[in-house]
């Protein structure tokens, strides 16, 4: 009875302590906020440990409760996931990233990740890190 109490005490330990949380790996890694006429804004997530998404969100703003951007947060519950390390949600032409703010939520409404972009990179050009999960910049090329 011993040995499997302390068993049990080593997994609580290590499951409090050793393992970083599932979420820190998880960024927005692209989005593209102005489509030409036709296409959709995306948002593109770096999940390297491939872990289950369908209960995180997107917003054009950074308050879970009450959308004050310009349209409601967007469940990642139909995220693509053609490569499971690069998971990308296409948006409604009403979504409206172009209001300055992608933000990813858990489903308890905590901010992951944010970007914040202070003009329009033009159309077709999608904003993104330079490496997986590393700097902002104007990317030259998409890579949904």
């Amino acid at each position: 009875m011993r040995k499997l109490i302390f068993l049990f005490l080593i997994l609580i330990v290590e499951s409090i302590y050793a393992s970083p949380s599932l979420a820190a790996s998880l960024v927005i890694n692209e989005f593209l906020a102005n489509p030409s006429t036709g296409g959709k804004e995306w948002v593109e997530i770096y999940n390297p440990d491939q872990i289950d998404l369908s209960t995180y969100w997107v917003d054009d703003d950074t308050d879970f409760n009450s959308d004050s951007g310009n349209s409601s947060k967007k469940s990642l519950s139909s995220i693509i996931s053609t490569d499971p390390k690069y998971p990308y949600i296409e948006l409604s032409s009403v979504f409206n990233l172009n209001d300055d703010f992608v933000v990813l939520f858990s489903s308890t409404g905590t901010i992951i990740d944010q970007y914040q972009y202070t003009s329009n990179p033009g159309t077709d050009v999608s904003i993104g890190r330079s490496t997986d999960g590393g700097t902002w910049a104007t990317l030259s090329t998409s890579s949904k």
